[in-house]
């Protein structure tokens, strides 16, 4: 996974500094947004504390120096925010309120793009300092529990203290869990919001553990606990409490109550197990957890047992072993008498915008196929221009065809085509028809759709352009 980029966040009346400065940290490869005033800056950093603030402080706006400990409170609890001030004369009292107020560093507003490199070098020094001092803290500024180096530490520590209980004869196991679509608090209620929530429900989490388990954070809003349990079975039900207690729990996101779930996957510890080993176990646990709907548990012999079961179903010809002419056929609600003259078959598919239909006799029994093109041809051969067809549309129907029962396997449908020159064959029942089978539609059916599959190359105007036809047609003159 690539490293995140430092973010900077620029605060400046003067848009042309602003547009400046952008373009160039941007080439460099950092994350830029920007501010015009205090309360643009606020907005931003609440939505997202930024690494480096660089405030203008020729502008008389932000001549408030608090401006700088106002954003540093906003990440306190997730990052540390090194501050610049960009100043045009460099006084030693106003240089002195700056640093009081909590400014790191200070460039020369007439900006010298090497050193502003330079000091954003010696910056990014000090943002990895504080970084590592977090980190010797042991504990995740955010949820309060061990964060990961400092619960990966523990991890043979607490091995060896739950070996040596072997009167309890209860093995270790290791938990992976995640909140369930977390990330949504952070766009609709904020990050300060999300923070207080993150913080909540990982302590009601931990609220619900044995007094012997061990929780930490592996990264975000994902956590690890190490416990112990009788055999399997206790462990699920353990971990399947923890969850119903999350749910239960009532947390607060700006005055509202919020409801959060979250998804578990946990594994059995070996004996002499490196951590990376079994937390990768319980994290594809947890993986097949979310794919079975989230807010379960999933034990990490589930993983095998399903990859088992699914090869078995997808093994040659049994994924579509029961799909059947009616399952993939376009259905006909539409069709047109042998007795129609050629107009009115064509005045029929002009209103419909179908390329093919079946004819049929005055009883819907089958008798024939016909497509647009075909009776345009014949319109156009037989005819003046202004004068009606008298020509039958049983004069000009196509006799030869296929037809399937509803109950043709998709098999045997894909066979016939596959040696057949026709790419149309008639789906019937009874004798009657009730739909059309398009080879180019079965073949479409293993062909990955995406959004734009059905969008027109132009945008026009009238009821025509509602109509969304299928990606595929044919002509079977």
């Amino acid at each position: 996974m690539s490293a995140r980029p430092f973010s900077i966040l620029i605060v400046s009346a003067d848009r042309t500094l602003l547009r400046r400065m952008s373009k160039f940290l941007d080439i460099f490869g950092y994350e830029v947004r920007q501010a015009s005033d205090e309360a643009q800056t606020l907005a931003s950093a609440e939505a997202n504390p930024p690494d480096f603030l660089l405030v203008d402080g020729s502008t008389e706006s932000l001549a408030n120096k608090q401006l700088c400990r106002q954003v540093r409170r906003l990440g306190a609890q997730q990052v540390f925010t090194y501050c610049m001030l960009l100043v045009e004369l460099p006084e030693v009292a106003a240089l002195t309120e700056s640093l009081e107020a909590g400014f790191d560093d200070f460039l020369a507003r007439d900006v010298v793009y090497g050193e502003l490199l330079a000091r954003l070098r010696a910056g990014a020094r000090v943002l990895e300092y504080e970084r590592r001092l977090a980190e010797q803290n042991g504990l995740d500024v955010i949820t309060g529990l061990a964060e990961r180096n400092a619960w990966l530490k523990q991890w043979k520590p607490w091995l060896q203290a739950s070996a040596a209980e072997k009167a309890r004869a209860t093995p270790p196991y290791v938990a992976v869990l995640d909140f369930d679509s977390f990330g949504r608090f952070a766009r609709v209620q904020g990050l300060i919001a999300y923070r207080e929530l993150l913080r909540g429900a990982a302590q009601s989490i931990k609220k619900a553990l044995p007094a012997t388990a061990l929780p930490g954070v592996l990264h975000d809003n994902r956590l690890a606990i190490l416990f112990a349990a009788h055999d399997d079975a206790a462990a699920e039900s353990l971990a399947s409490g923890w969850l119903k207690s999350l749910q239960a729990t009532s947390l607060q996101a700006n005055g509202t109550s919020v409801q959060v779930t979250a998804s578990l996957g946990f594994t059995a510890v070996q004996t002499d197990e490196p951590a990376d080993i079994a937390l990768q176990r319980a994290i594809t646990a947890l993986q097949l957890a979310k794919v079975s709907g989230r807010n379960c548990v999933v034990h990490s012999d589930e993983v095998d047992e399903d990859q088992q079961s699914w090869t078995e179903l997808a093994s040659e010809g049994q994924l579509f072993a029961t799909t059947v002419a009616r399952d993939v056929m376009i259905p006909c609600p539409v069709l047109i008498g042998a007795d129609e003259t050629v107009d009115q078959g064509l005045a029929l598919f002009d209103q419909t915008q179908l390329a093919t239909l079946p004819v049929v006799d005055l009883e819907g029994r089958l008798l024939g196929l016909i497509t647009a093109t075909k009776l345009a041809n014949v319109r156009s051969q037989g005819s003046r221009p202004r004068q009606a067809s008298v020509r039958l549309v049983r004069h000009v129907m196509q006799t030869e065809f296929a037809k399937f029962d509803e109950t043709t396997s998709l098999n045997e449908m894909m066979e016939h085509f596959a040696e057949s020159e026709q790419d149309v064959a008639v789906v019937v029942r009874d004798r009657c028809p009730t739909g059309l089978v398009f080879c180019q539609g079965l073949a479409a059916l293993n062909e990955r759709l995406n959004v734009t599959a059905f969008q027109p190359t132009s945008i026009a105007e009238g009821s025509e352009y509602l109509l969304v036809p299928e990606i595929y047609s044919s002509d079977t003159e």
